[in-house]
């Protein structure tokens, strides 16, 4: 029988995230990512930001897209020092 142990890995040294992960009771390791999130926003807001639609004047899906955008970028930061 062959068993697989997961480690979760948080990229991020953030004290909330630290204490939402230790209140859900569960074990990881934090890490601080190996990119720039200032940067990365520029970036975002630079190229990733969509046209509005006629009469929109704010795009209320851009925090939503922005906090997914970094945290894949964080991950993306570790994953291959840590493949698994």
């Amino acid at each position: 029988v062959y068993t697989m142990t997961m480690q979760i890995i948080l990229a991020s040294k953030s004290p909330y995230r630290i204490a939402q992960l230790k209140d859900f009771g569960l074990k990881f390791r934090a890490l601080r990512p190996t990119i720039d999130e200032e940067q990365m926003k520029a970036y975002f807001f630079r190229n990733m930001k969509r046209p509005l639609k006629r009469g929109q004047t704010v795009d209320l899906h851009l925090p939503h897209r922005l906090s997914r955008y970094l945290a894949a970028k964080k991950a993306e930061s570790l994953a291959l020092q840590y493949p698994d």
